[in-house]
This record gives C-alpha cells, sequence and structure tokens, in this order.
C-alpha cells in the first residue's frame, strides 16, 4: 500500500470534520424567506399522490408564487418530499440533509481529483477550499437552495465516468494478447493518429503490460467502455433533471477530451467523436420536449430577443462579480444588484469586458504551465454561462447560490496553482516561497471557515438577515421591503413603517409596499395615511383586489356606507371569488335591510369556500330574519359541521347552538 493510499481515509476523514463543522450551526435554523415559500407551505411535496407531479409540472406547483417559477426539477422535488416524509415540517432535518448533500458533494469532488487528475494533495486543498468558501452559505444554509448541491451529486459522478470511458480508449483490447496479435491503430478509430502509436507503445506488443487482465474477451472489453459511457450519461440525465445549468457539462466534458485525451484536428475530427456525444445530445433532446410539456412552452419563450445585445453585454460585469466573490467574499447578500460602477452601468458594462479578456489571456497563459489550471477556469466560466443573464434568468446579477457549481472549477485551479508554487524554482529562495505558500493557504482557509460560520449565523433570522442586507447596500429597495414585513409579522408596526418608506423612497413603484404600507397604516388607526396609499396604488393601476377590500373596510368603520358599498363591489369586479368581499358586502346589504342582495352575497361567498362556518351563520340568521326557518335550520346545520373542533367551547358555537334550539320551537311552514 503506497502512503497515498494510507492518507486517503484520512483525507476523506478531515473533510468530513471540517465541512460538517463549519455548517453544523445550520441545524437549529428555522424556515427562512424563499423556505417558507417554496418548501414549508408547499403541500404538493407533503404528499406521495403527488409525484406524478414532480415529472409533468412546473418545480413551483402547489407554492404561493407558482406563477413565476419556469423550472422543471423533478429531483429536487422528490429530494423534499423524502424530508417531509422523514423529518415532517420540522426545519432541523431539512437543514441536516443539506449539511450531508453538501458534506457528500465535497467528498465526491475530491474523490473525482484524485481518480482524473493523479495527485491527491491538489485534490484535498481544492475540496477543501471549495467546502469552507462564505459563499457556499447560501446553498447550504437555505433549505430552497439545494438545488446545485443535488445537481453535482449527478454531476461529479458524471464527469468520473466520462473520464474512465476516455480512458478505456486508450487501454488494449485483452484478445489480441491472447492472439498474439499487436493492436493496430485502425483497431481504436476514435482515436488520433499520435495516439493510435501510444496504443501498441502502452501494450507492448505480445505480453505487454497494459492489460487489467488476459481472459477478458474484446467483446466484453468494449462493453465496458460502453457501460463507463452508459454511467455517464444516466448521471448527467439526472443532473438537469435536477437542476438545469448542468446543461453546460457536455462542453466540459469536450474541453477534458480535448486538453487531456484527444486533441483537435480539425473538422474530420468529428466523424470520430460524434458517437461519444451523441447520448448526451438526445438526453437534452428528451429533457427539453418533458421540459416543454411540463411549463406549457419552450425555451425561446424566454429569450426575449429584443434585449439580447444589452444582456451580451453585461454578462461579462455580472461575470467579474462571481470572480470577485471567489477571491474577496464580501461584501454577502442575498441580492448584489445590477452590474454598476460609481453608478454607471456603462463603466461597469466596459470594466466587464476587459476583465473577461484579461482572464481569458491570462487563464489561457497559465495552460502553459498546467493544462489543469486553465481547465478550471474554463470550467467556473463554463457553468456560469446559463445564470449571465445571456438567457434571461429572474434576478440579473450576481446571485451566491449559482456559484456553487462554478466554484468547483475555481478550486481546481487555485490547487494546482498553489502546487506549482510549492514546486517552482526561481531566484528566489524556494523554501521561502513553499513556506510562505502554505501559510496562505492555511490562513485562507481558516479565515473562510471563520466567515462562513459567522454567514450562517445571519441566515437564522429574517430579520438579522434584512437588517444585514439593508446595512451594506442603502439603496436596496427589495432589502427594505422584507425587513418591513417581518417587522410587520412580529408585531413592531413602527419599525416596519420604517422600513416601508424607506423601500419607497428608493424604488416609488413597488405596489406591495404601497398596499403593505396601507394594511400598516390601518392597523394603526392611521386611517388618512392608510387611505392615501392605497388611493395611489388606484392611481396608478396596480391596486390588488385586497387593496379595494380594504378601503371598503376603512369606509365602513368611518360609516361612509356609499364608498364602502362602493369598493367591496370594485374587489369583486377585479376578483370575483373573493370570498371576504362577498361576505361585507352581503352583512353591508342586510344592515340596509337588501335581504335578497344579502343573501345573494353569502351564497356567493359558500360557493367560494364552503368550508367556513361563518358563512353559514350569517346566512342562517338572515334566513331566520325572513322567517325562512327550515332553510336557516339546515345551513346552521352546515355551520356546526365545519365548526373547528378546538373552538367548540367558545360564544360563537353557543349562538349556533341557540339558534337551533329556537327553530325546534317554530311551527313547521
Amino acid at each position: 500500500m503506497t502512503r497515498v493510499q494510507r492518507l486517503n481515509p484520512i483525507y476523506y476523514l478531515v473533510l468530513v470534520l471540517i465541512t460538517g463543522g463549519v455548517f453544523i450551526n445550520t441545524l437549529g435554523n428555522p424556515f427562512v424567506w424563499d423556505d417558507l415559500v417554496y418548501v414549508s407551505n408547499n403541500s404538493h411535496l407533503q404528499k406521495t399522490e403527488y409525484i406524478g407531479e414532480y415529472f409533468s409540472a412546473s418545480f413551483c406547483k402547489g407554492a404561493a408564487r407558482a406563477q413565476a417559477c419556469a423550472f422543471y426539477r423533478p429531483i429536487v422535488s422528490l429530494s423534499y418530499l423524502f424530508d417531509f416524509m422523514v423529518w415532517e415540517n420540522r426545519p432541523f432535518g431539512f437543514h441536516l440533509t443539506n449539511v450531508l448533500i453538501h458534506v457528500l458533494v465535497v467528498c465526491f469532488f475530491y474523490f473525482v481529483l484524485v481518480r482524473v487528475f493523479k495527485n491527491p494533495y491538489v485534490a484535498f486543498v481544492s475540496a477543501l477550499f471549495f467546502a469552507v468558501h462564505p459563499v457556499r452559505v447560501e446553498s447550504v444554509a437555505v433549505i430552497a437552495n439545494r438545488t446545485d448541491p443535488t445537481t453535482s451529486l449527478f454531476l461529479l459522478p458524471s464527469f468520473f465516468f466520462f473520464s474512465r470511458y476516455l480512458s478505456s480508449l486508450k487501454e488494449t483490447a485483452p484478445s489480441e494478447v491472447s492472439l498474439g496479435k499487436e493492436p493496430s491503430g485502425e483497431d481504436f478509430p476514435d482515436l488520433p493518429d499520435q495516439e493510435k502509436s501510444e496504443v501498441q507503445e502502452k501494450s507492448g506488443g505480445v505480453g505487454g503490460s497494459g492489460l487489467d487482465g488476459l481472459g477478458e474477451s474484446a467483446g466484453s472489453f468494449r462493453g465496458r467502455r460502453g457501460f463507463f459511457l452508459f454511467l455517464s450519461s444516466t448521471f448527467f440525465f439526472l443532473a438537469i433533471l435536477t437542476k438545469e445549468v448542468a446543461l453546460a457539462l457536455p462542453l466540459l466534458l469536450l474541453l477534458y477530451d480535448l486538453f487531456f485525451f484527444r486533441p483537435w484536428r480539425g473538422a474530420a475530427d468529428l466523424l470520430f467523436r460524434w458517437k461519444t456525444y451523441l447520448p448526451y445530445g438526445m438526453i437534452i433532446l428528451v429533457y427539453f420536449v418533458a421540459r416543454n410539456h411540463a411549463l406549457g412552452y419552450g425555451l425561446t419563450q424566454d429569450l426575449r430577443w429584443e434585449e439580447s445585445w444589452v444582456r451580451i453585454l453585461t454578462a461579462p460585469a455580472i461575470f467579474w462579480d462571481y470572480f470577485r466573490l471567489q477571491v474577496f467574499p464580501y461584501p454577502l447578500k442575498p441580492f448584489h444588484g445590477r452590474p454598476e460602477w460609481w453608478g454607471s452601468a456603462t463603466v461597469a458594462i466596459a470594466w466587464g469586458l476587459i476583465f473577461l479578456g484579461s482572464y481569458l489571456f491570462l487563464i489561457l497563459r497559465m495552460g502553459r504551465f498546467s493544462k489543469e489550471i486553465l481547465f478550471g477556469g474554463l470550467w467556473f466560466a463554463i457553468f456560469l454561462l446559463p445564470v449571465l443573464d445571456i438567457i434571461p434568468i429572474a434576478w440579473p446579477m450576481a446571485s451566491e447560490r449559482y456559484s456553487y457549481i462554478p466554484s468547483m472549477g475555481f478550486a481546481l485551479s487555485l490547487g494546482f496553482i498553489f502546487n506549482l508554487l510549492l514546486k517552482t524554482k526561481s531566484a528566489i529562495p524556494s523554501l521561502w516561497i513553499k513556506g510562505g505558500s502554505r501559510v496562505l493557504m492555511v490562513l485562507l482557509l481558516v479565515i473562510f471557515s471563520v466567515l462562513t460560520v459567522m454567514r450562517n449565523r445571519v441566515w437564522s433570522d429574517e430579520i438579522l438577515l434584512w437588517s444585514d442586507a439593508v446595512q451594506k447596500s442603502p439603496d436596496f429597495a427589495l432589502g427594505y421591503m422584507n425587513l418591513g414585513l417581518n417587522h410587520q409579522k412580529r408585531g413592531d408596526f413602527e419599525q416596519a413603517a420604517w422600513a416601508y418608506e424607506r423601500s419607497l423612497s428608493n424604488d416609488p413603484s413597488n405596489p406591495k409596499v404601497y398596499h403593505n404600507l396601507g394594511s400598516l397604516y390601518e392597523r394603526l388607526d392611521r386611517t388618512d395615511e392608510a387611505i392615501q396609499r392605497y388611493q395611489t396604488l388606484i392611481e396608478q393601476g396596480q391596486a390588488f383586489p385586497v387593496t379595494y377590500f380594504n378601503l371598503g373596510s376603512i369606509f365602513l368603520k368611518k360609516k361612509d356606507y356609499n364608498n364602502a358599498f362602493l369598493f367591496y363591489k370594485e374587489a369583486i369586479r377585479v376578483d370575483p371569488d373573493y370570498y371576504k368581499a362577498h361576505l361585507w358586502l352581503g352583512r353591508l346589504y342586510n344592515r340596509f335591510g337588501k335581504k335578497e342582495e344579502a343573501l345573494h352575497e353569502f351564497k356567493e361567498a359558500i360557493r367560494i369556500f364552503p368550508q367556513r362556518w361563518v358563512s353559514y351563520l350569517d346566512t342562517g340568521d338572515l334566513l331566520y330574519s325572513m322567517k325562512r326557518f327550515t332553510e336557516a335550520e339546515k345551513v346552521y346545520q352546515q355551520a356546526l359541521i365545519f365548526f373547528p373542533p378546538e373552538r367548540r367551547g367558545s360564544s360563537e358555537y353557543g349562538v349556533i347552538q341557540e339558534r337551533l334550539r329556537a327553530l325546534r320551537l317554530q311551527p313547521v311552514e
């Protein structure tokens, strides 16, 4: 057993302990932000009856914001279903799954680098940097963001088995030895000419040493090759069913093929490669057919061609932001904003173009010393392509969670750069360079680990999260809105009002903030300010149905019944199935003696929300007053059926029972 083989288990143990230790303080975190919208409150992820829907509908089906979601990710949905089945709705279990997935990815990453690049020390350093980098926090600490780590569980094996497939192309079929035949280049049409001779050299002719076993037939040997390609393409299919970013993998595989196995020989080379990449192309085709069926439209409807040049020019500036966060991970925040330098998008675009050119030039130059550095640098760039807003995305800016898979390439390059420094020969005493490199390496790992632990804590509380975000970005309107929303949920209304006002000062066009501020002022009995905010929404043509309903309720309290009627009716016009508007309009009609109109509205409320006992109580009271006792009794009985068991000691439950006792004393109609 070699020294490397003896150290291998220790490396794995260290990786597990450090990675798990850095993220262990996320286990006590609650559900936050998108966790609540897309996971915790999504009933479709909680029952096995919806499994078929995971493969035939949008990833966000069942979530509150499903209409704004254009993702097809059935494997991630299955992972959430597993968590619900094991942990129910307890966040600890979901966070534990996230941490375990990340630990597995780190171990897989190390394993793949060792097997593919044959340098366990570089693999260990690269895996460590990847594991503890502060930018990992969004992908590990946020339950809704587990998509990239889960994708990596399939993407890394796909890459590994592809490398095994390419390696098998250089191996000699064992049957040639048993037949006393020297292998010829014609038996390996997938290899370039210069590598066909390597096959003969590797085999050493008859009795050559490049074989795994003399008893293996040529058919089983070729079958093993095909099996490697099958495994790679299968894991690739699972990866793209987990997240769309995995679609970039075939390009990375092609570069790996070109750099390390079969150099490009011109257009004719395509004839030798098409069989290798055909399975990936077929899988991509199947994926897009399934995605189109699930979402109801194809990718071309997302492209927005009229804005394409602006997006292409902005992409290098976003790329710079991602690179900067790898080197200097500060400030970390949920949204990094559109690229701007000194308040100018043009300056940011110009710098982005300069940086992209410099980046490509630098990694190509370094590629002369180490193909691995070049490969890692291109890995970083390739997996960022889907999130640079060239194809439109929801947030056209750097998002830390999107850098999870690209960061593996960055870590790979960093590991080999340190390796070069340790092997350097220069006028500077090598001891200084080696010692300085090791100190820098350890120092970075310690700093990154501490920053990661601190950042995990920020994600433990939404007020802490959004306070941190607006402190780092004082003009972040969405951050102030979310801060206000969380203060409002906790009953801290004055702080909520302050945050909403700050949000409007940065972005006066957000209708949600106007509405939330109006409802907050209404709750604080600052009705004139509430009316002003609601009226602004109406004037801007951005009012919600609930905006009209709330105005109706304010005017009802003010005993301005004409306006109350007006706004309740307007709420119903905007949303004919608005339950509360029908209920309160019915009550208002009843107050003014318009019993038939009131009865119509109550019946509409029951139709829309048949499980609400309040609607039955109001309807029963109205029918009782109209001396329609038989109908009233039936409605009261329905009220009892839907009355919450935990509230059956309440006064309302007693009122219904008294009504029923009184009805039994009435003469039959």
